[in-house]
């Protein structure tokens, strides 16, 4: 569906214009098949050749709320293959949802979405959140950052206070950052969690997200001079004459002159986390929160009304969500979360029975 200029402005306009589960269900028809309906059922035959279906004719059925295809009677929904798939929440409260998350200039935390929905579980708004981050994060298809690059590491967060501060950081989150240089603005970002601020993982993380010809502001770490034989400019902070760079309080100062629009955005990142988030989060799902970010921050000057809601809307159905036991990172539905604890009298239990030889 293309994005469109005639889309509501504000929370009133949105209620005006989403006032029912019906107008909901036109919206999310016109954005999974903008053409109308076409069956998408494949099928294979004895050569191992897959075909579609692609009929466009169907017979409604109202009461289970299928679509069925007149020629292959494939049954399907609006809901399959989107992010609404498997939830028992009308569609209405997930555009709402969506509005609020992505007309929030900060963000908003689970606990603020689940007061805002008037969920009764804190899980209900955290699950929410996380798939919809899922699709605001940029995919393999986003194009890279071109141009004037500034790159940059930092650290985020971290359960225990104090330690060693900067890249040897033991109990932090490590991330890269990317910003694109535009004259006196900054352009698009990248930001992603890396294993550690070394060789390899920094210049992995230039080559994923920076088209080769770009100039890579840096701050004069040797991990990026494999990255000229590559493509890459780089123009690293040098100021005396044997080419190395300024250590110490100066050479700090130095680093954020050279580097104005990373360090801005640094700031910005840090003041989310201890703000929106109270520096409650895991780095384990960090990646996705800075996803959310990066949309919103690539998208800040757009002055098409809706365009966050439309671009999410779009992308929210072209494939399913992953499910609450795949975020959390369980290996299926059934498996615990954490290993289940032997009770004390259970296992006093058994070592008597294992000792009177009863086992």
């Amino acid at each position: 569906m293309k994005i469109t200029s005639e889309f509501p402005k504000s929370i009133k306009e949105f209620a005006d214009r989403f006032d029912s589960e019906e107008s909901c269900r036109k919206y999310l028809a016109d954005l999974k098949w903008p053409g109308g309906f076409v069956c998408g059922q494949q099928s294979q035959d004895l050569s191992g050749t897959v075909t579609t279906c692609g009929c466009t004719t169907y017979w409604f059925h109202a009461k289970k709320d299928l679509w069925i295809c007149t020629r292959c009677q494939h049954q399907t929904s609006l809901r399959v293959g989107t992010v609404f798939e498997h939830s028992k929440k009308s569609l209405r409260d997930w555009f709402f949802a969506i509005f609020h998350i992505t007309n929030s200039k900060q963000g908003i935390s689970a606990l603020e979405l689940m007061r805002l929905m008037n969920f009764g579980s804190y899980k209900t708004a955290w699950t929410w959140l996380h798939k919809l981050r899922e699709f605001m994060a940029p995919t393999n298809d986003s194009p890279k950052l071109s141009g004037d690059v500034e790159v940059d590491d930092l650290t985020v967060g971290g359960k225990l206070e104090g330690g060693k501060p900067g890249r040897g950081s033991e109990n932090k989150a490590k991330l890269m950052i990317a910003v694109e240089r535009r004259g006196r603005r900054c352009g698009r970002v990248r930001i992603e969690v890396v294993e550690a601020h070394n060789q390899s993982e920094m210049c992995r993380f230039a080559k994923k997200y920076i088209e080769p010809g770009a100039t890579l502001f840096t701050d004069g770490t040797p991990f990026f001079n494999s990255l000229a034989s590559e493509g890459y400019l780089l123009n690293t902070v040098v100021t005396n004459i044997q080419g190395t760079p300024i250590k110490g309080r100066q050479g700090k100062k130095l680093s954020v002159l050279h580097l104005p629009k990373a360090h801005r955005v640094i700031t910005k990142i840090k003041l989310l986390v201890g703000g929106t988030f109270q520096n409650s989060f895991s780095a384990k799902h960090l990646d996705r929160f800075l996803g959310e970010y990066s949309y919103r921050f690539d998208r800040r000057d757009d002055d098409l009304p809706g365009r966050m809601f439309q671009e999410l809307a779009n992308r929210l159905t072209r494939r399913a969500p992953k499910r609450y036991w795949q975020i959390v990172g369980r290996e299926n539905y059934w498996t615990p979360l954490t290993a289940q604890s032997i009770p004390f009298w259970t296992l006093l239990k058994q070592a008597i029975d294992v000792e009177r030889g009863m086992a």
